[in-house]
């Protein structure tokens, strides 16, 4: 059939790809019917089939021979070389009353495929080699007409096989803004039929962008020609019902919180009122070059609390978001730890801590996360950020550290008395840091080869608080371990006196 091409005529093969037995000449008249409509004819031995052929498109495979006689003798099949060509390497039928048997191929494999007709006594004739290209695709993108400014959306790529290719394509997908930047370079493919790759967009920034998904395929099993990448799809990205978004961290009753309104708007300039169950927080407060505006509120009670956020612009555009959060109980003070250079034992408020001339590099914690504040006081010391200066040979100095607290909980301040002249015994210890451990845990205050202070000083240790909630362990290992037996907190203390040279050492943990 003059004009007619592979693609065009595959679906037609595959509803006649197996037929049923048919009488006499129709049956030879049939065969030679789907040679025809498959492309031009390609003829070795018994086999008659196309001598090209597409990735994935059905091709009908016909055998024509004088079937011996015996059990089985009608059943013939075909081998392929390399066998990859074909799922499983073969294919199989029974030859009809006239020695046709018809056999529907889906090649799985591009470049030159040999086939070859056999029955129960071996090989039929030659092999017959047949040429497979590659299926050609096309890529589409589906994505949201609009989308909200920090929120995601899924953007879509499908890679669909043509001319009636059941093989999934697969490779990777770039998408992209059009011109510009590049969301995901590679998103890969699921290989189904179609092909899907998607991606989590979050966009930063308000204003329309036109994305693009351009497919790679992994092998040259998949053409993609010039329609590699999709057509644009447009996305207009937008704040979310308004033009200001509301951040709101958990509250708590007397306690400090700082809020934030995002204005997602050009110009963002203007003001933003708050507002708590309807009583105005402070005065208005100017948007910065940030886009937000920040204020600091302290509820004076718990319970459910609505936040309001009105932006006036100074072009006269307006926008509002409301947030309602529950103010919890106040919060424990915040837990904060003063480490000289990193030492096993942090400084205590209590009693003073040794030190000599030098510079201390002070490493702070705190159990909130919530940055510490740093002071002294005291003519023989001197502060330059986290780098603690002492002069001279004695007298004392002050220092304080201090949190803001926040995720629960409260404002904190510690004092430490630093008494310069002895120096300070230390020890390297697995004493962890303060915390809360739970009912049945143990933890290891000192190793067997800890326990004694850079003087040979041995450490004793007491629960100080608590006692009837931490219980000191001593195995014979001469580790020194601590269990927690009830619920609540306990304060562990370690000391060695003082000794030579040496002031005295002191350590103390709250689990």
């Amino acid at each position: 059939m003059k004009g007619v091409s592979l693609s065009e005529t595959s679906s037609r093969v595959v509803r006649i790809a197996r037929p049923t037995v048919v009488i006499g000449a129709v049956g030879a008249l049939v065969a030679s019917l789907l040679v025809a409509v498959a492309g031009p004819a390609n003829a070795a031995g018994p086999i008659t089939v196309a001598s090209t052929g597409t990735l994935g498109v059905p091709m009908p495979v016909t055998i024509t021979t004088n079937p011996p006689s015996g059990v089985g003798a009608n059943a013939v099949f075909v081998t392929f070389s390399p066998a990859s060509c074909a799922t499983g390497g073969q294919l199989s039928d029974n030859l009809n009353n006239n020695g046709v048997a018809v056999l529907s191929w889906i090649p799985v494999n591009v470049g030159n495929c040999q086939l070859t007709a056999n029955n129960a006594n071996g090989p039929l004739g030659a092999p017959t080699t047949v040429t497979i290209n590659p299926a050609t695709t096309t890529t589409t993108l589906t994505a949201p007409a609009t989308a909200a400014v920090n929120q995601a959306v899924t953007l879509t790529a499908t890679v669909a096989s043509q001319g009636g290719s059941q093989s999934g394509p697969v490779g990777s997908v770039r998408f992209a803004i059009q011109n510009g930047a590049v969301i995901a370079p590679t998103v890969p493919l699921n290989g189904a039929m179609p092909s899907v790759a998607t991606f989590n967009w979050t966009p930063t920034t308000t204003g329309t962008f036109n994305i693009v998904a351009t497919y790679t395929p992994a092998n040259n099993a998949f053409s993609c020609g010039n329609a590699c990448a999709s057509a644009a799809v447009a996305v207009a990205v937008t704040p979310t019902g308004s033009n200001v978004a509301l951040v709101v961290p958990p509250l708590y009753q007397g306690q400090a919180t700082n809020i934030t309104a995002q204005v997602f708007a050009t110009p963002s300039a203007g003001n933003v009122a708050f507002t708590a169950n309807g009583a105005a927080i402070g005065g208005p407060v100017a948007v910065g070059s940030n886009n937000a505006a920040t204020v600091s509120y302290t509820p004076s009670a718990q319970g459910a609390t609505t936040i309001v956020a009105t932006w006036t612009g100074s072009n006269g555009a307006t926008g509002s978001a409301t947030q309602t959060v529950t103010a919890l109980p106040p919060g424990s003070p915040d837990t904060i730890t003063v480490d000289p250079n990193g030492d096993a034992a942090p400084w205590t408020t209590n009693p003073a801590n040794p030190v000599t001339a030098g510079q201390y590099n002070l490493i702070t914690k705190s159990a909130s996360g919530a940055p510490v504040t740093l002071a002294v006081s005291g003519s023989p010391c001197s502060l330059a950020g986290t780098v603690l200066t002492v002069s001279g040979a004695s007298g004392a100095c002050t220092l304080t550290a201090s949190s803001p607290g926040g995720h629960g909980y409260a404002p904190a301040t510690n004092t430490y008395t630093l008494n310069i002249g002895q120096s300070g015994q230390t020890a390297a210890l697995a004493a962890p840091n303060s915390q809360n451990i739970r009912k049945g845990r143990v933890i290891t205050l000192a190793t067997p080869r800890q326990g004694t202070t850079n003087a040979g000083e041995e450490i004793e240790w007491s629960v100080t608080a608590g006692a009837n909630r931490c219980r000191l362990i001593y195995p014979a290992s001469g580790a020194v371990r601590l269990k927690k037996v009830r619920a609540g907190a306990c304060t562990v203390v370690g000391e060695a006196p003082a000794t030579g040279g040496f002031g005295p050492f002191f350590i103390q943990r709250r689990y």
